[in-house]
């Protein structure tokens, strides 16, 4: 390495990123033993440093996935997996995401991008195979055994990035944490080619989910880590780390333009109109119980300026879905787009089954239904186009809620007129 560095410095800073920029542009770190010790030569020497534009954090589990890899590596096979708690969270206290966070803060490394990645593979994957080995199959098993429910899944790495950014005094302009499609390996598939037809091949696809940061190289200065935050997408577990990002994005992010939220179960209750900063243009939450009291403290200071809101798969507490579209029509009036679809309250189901018969002229080359065969229940709708907020207002008097007894009745009548369609043809 001193060599290396001689040589270095004896380059023109042009000459040493023209040919070391594809080998440290993007550096992947397990964050343990040797492996940190190089991330942290690197953010020693500052022409290296300089070159380091994304930082991908990671365990080793994924190499040993057959999703991944036709043959499953011995124990010999160096490799690094990550240290779990009891619920399957990595224990960040035993990786180095301290010493991360101190070359960050220190300014020794000034990533553009930081992506954190829990892969957990599946079980069935590592068969007991004589033909790829016992031995390694089994030691293979026991290494993912450990892995948090498939359910939970973003939680470690929302836990994991929290205590990485909360001391590190970067700037994020945007962030994402949730679950990511995972490709299948090139490996898994030539193998699924040319095995036999007739054996049977596990290809259970992994839960894989990330967090992604990126970050702005301007932010010297700034009052808060989360002033130049733009957009922000959440899937969160309410008993980790929710209550820290929710008090980031409401509290302590003015230039919030655009948010998505998934939080199960409801972890909100702290959220007061009074707190909120950001003025929303775009709105999304899914996957809620909730109150349309909350939803509103969400929204308190987007009354101007929110042009989308989509709400999927939320159960409403106290109001009615009709009341609070209504509320919504009343006091957004710069809506161009709504996206409606699964909602739910006390017990019952939105039906947006009356609706298409009372839709205006006006709006009708906007709008989109979502209905369910047999019965041909209108499970939801999108619209976009101008005067959003006049259409939901209209909207609102045109839906019906149903009971689970009321949606098998007309499943039953759906499929008793079907088959008196067929027995006549």
């Amino acid at each position: 390495m001193a060599s290396f560095r001689q040589a270095c410095n004896e380059a023109s800073p042009q000459t040493i990123q023209n040919a070391l920029n594809p080998f440290f542009a993007t550096w992947e770190t397990n964050l343990t033993d040797s492996n940190l010790e190089k991330l942290e030569s690197i953010a020693k020497y500052k022409h290296l440093s300089n070159l380091l534009e994304t930082i991908i954090i990671h365990d080793d589990i994924e190499k040993l996935d057959p999703w991944n890899i036709r043959y499953i590596p011995t124990e010999d096979y160096p490799h690094t997996i990550w240290p779990r708690d009891e619920t399957g969270r990595v224990i960040t206290s035993e990786i180095g995401i301290e010493r991360l966070t101190r070359m960050l803060h220190t300014r020794q490394l000034r990533p553009k991008m930081i992506k954190i990645r829990d892969y957990q593979a599946t079980n069935s994957n590592f068969p007991s195979d004589p033909d790829r080995g016992e031995r390694e199959a089994v030691y293979a098993r026991d290494l993912i055994r450990a892995r948090a429910p498939s359910g939970t899944a973003p939680a470690s790495v929302a836990v994991m990035a929290r205590d990485l950014v909360r001391d590190a005094a970067v700037s994020i302009t945007s962030l994402s944490i949730g679950h990511v499609e995972w490709p299948i390996g090139e490996e898994r598939e030539q193998y699924m080619l040319i095995a036999n037809p007739v054996e049977t091949i596990s290809v259970g696809s992994p839960i894989v989910a990330e967090a992604m940061f990126l970050l702005s190289p301007h932010f010297e200065g700034q009052e808060t880590d989360f002033s130049l935050l733009r957009e922000a997408g959440l899937n969160l577990a309410c008993q980790d780390a929710a209550s820290y990002w929710l008090d980031q994005m409401f509290y302590k992010a003015p230039a919030l333009r655009a948010i998505q939220l998934a939080v199960s179960p409801p972890c909100t209750s702290s959220l007061t109109a009074s707190m909120v900063v950001p003025r929303f243009t775009k709105f999304e939450l899914s996957r809620r119980s909730t109150s349309a009291e909350q939803i509103l403290a969400m929204l308190a200071c987007s009354r101007e300026t929110l042009t989308r809101i989509s709400l999927r798969s939320i159960s409403l507490d106290e109001s009615t879905w009709e009341e609070f579209l209504s509320l919504i029509a009343r006091e957004f009036r710069a809506l161009t787009s709504f996206d409606l679809m699964g909602l739910t309250g006390h017990g019952n189901r939105l039906d947006f089954h009356k609706a298409p018969e009372h839709i205006p002229r006006e709006f009708e080359a906007g709008v989109s239904f979502r209905a369910k065969a047999p019965e041909r229940r209108v499970m939801g709708m999108k619209y976009n186009g101008p005067n959003a907020a006049k259409f939901l207002g209209v909207l609102s008097g045109h839906v019906d809620m149903v009971t689970r007894k009321d949606i098998e009745e007309r499943r039953a009548r759906a499929l008793a007129e079907s088959s008196e369609v067929v027995s006549t043809a």
